[in-house]
C-alpha cells in the first residue's frame, strides 16, 4: 500500500513493508538501557584470572576469575567458600605496570550449581584517589580498545 504523507518532499513516496515493520518493533522493545540502574560505576565485562587473599595481605591467597570489574567493585568467580561481609584484598594483574591490590568487601555470595562453586560481588573500600584514577582509567581504555578495535599505548597513561 503506497501513500505520500505531507511531510516528504513532492515525487517521493513511502511503502509499508509489514515484515520490516514487524521486525522493527520487536527489536526496538528490546533494547538494553545505556546506563543500568543501581550501578555507580560503567562494568568492565572480563573473565581474567585474579588472585585475592580474605585475610588480607599477609594470609593466604586463593584463586579465581574475574567476570566483571568497575572501579567501585568486581564479580568473583571461585571454589574458595566466603560470606558476605567478609574483607579481603583482591589481587589483579593485566600485565606489566597494570597491577592492583585493592581492599575489598563481600557483598553478596551466590552458589552456583557447577563450574566455579561461588560466585561473589565484591565492592572496594578505601580507594585512594590514585587507585580510583588508575582503575578508571584501565576500564575506559579497555572499553574504548572493544568499541573501536584500537588499543591506546600512550606513555603518559599511568596505571602503574
Amino acid at each position: 500500500m503506497k501513500s505520500e504523507p505531507d511531510s516528504l518532499p513532492r515525487g517521493f513516496e513511502t511503502v509499508e513493508m509489514p515484515l520490516l515493520n514487524s521486525l522493527l518493533a520487536i527489536f526496538s522493545r528490546h533494547k538494553e538501557p545505556a546506563v543500568k540502574h543501581g550501578r555507580t560505576s560503567p562494568r568492565l565485562m572480563m573473565s581474567e584470572p585474579v588472585r585475592f587473599a580474605p585475610s588480607g595481605l599477609g594470609g593466604p591467597t586463593h584463586t579465581g576469575m574475574l567476570e566483571d570489574l568497575s572501579a567501585s567493585g568486581a564479580c568473583i568467580r571461585t571454589h574458595h567458600k566466603m560470606a558476605p561481609g567478609e574483607p579481603l584484598v583482591v589481587l589483579m594483574n593485566f600485565g606489566q605496570d597494570l597491577r592492583f591490590d585493592l581492599g575489598a568487601r563481600i557483598v553478596y555470595a551466590r552458589q552456583e550449581a557447577h563450574g566455579f562453586h561461588f560466585r561473589y560481588g565484591v565492592r572496594f573500600t578505601a580507594l585512594t584517589e590514585d587507585e580510583l584514577h588508575r582503575i578508571t582509567a584501565f576500564i575506559d581504555s579497555q572499553k574504548h580498545g572493544r568499541e573501536t578495535g584500537l588499543r591506546a599505548f600512550s606513555q603518559d597513561t599511568n596505571w602503574a
